[in-house]
C-alpha cells in the first residue's frame, strides 16, 4: 500500500492519456468499483480508443481479485484477437 501512495502522482497521467489507436486496449470495469467510478472516468474509453469496454458485475476496483475467471477469459480472448495465429500455436 505504501508503494502504491508513494507513486500516487503518477495515475494522474491516465487522466490525459491519449494513445494513437495501434495497440488494441479493452477496458474492464468493475460496476461496484468506489474508488473509481465510472463517471470519474468518463471519456476514459474515448480517450484511450477502447475498442471493447466489459463491465464487471459484482466486481470493484479490483476486479481481476474478486472475478479471476472473468478477468483471465477477457485477456484470455484479447490475445486471441490480436495475436496472429502463426505467432499462436
Amino acid at each position: 500500500l505504501v508503494d502504491v501512495l508513494d507513486d500516487m502522482d503518477a495515475y494522474g497521467e491516465l487522466d490525459t492519456a491519449e494513445t494513437s489507436g495501434d495497440v488494441p486496449i479493452w477496458v474492464a470495469w468493475g460496476t461496484q468499483n468506489r474508488v473509481l467510478s465510472r463517471s470519474r472516468a468518463a471519456g476514459l474509453e474515448e480517450r484511450l480508443h477502447a475498442e471493447r469496454v466489459e463491465l464487471i458485475d459484482d466486481a470493484g476496483h479490483l476486479a481481476m481479485l474478486e472475478d479471476p475467471d472473468r478477468v483471465t477469459g477477457l485477456v484470455t480472448d484479447l490475445l486471441e484477437a490480436t495475436v496472429p495465429v502463426s505467432q499462436a500455436s
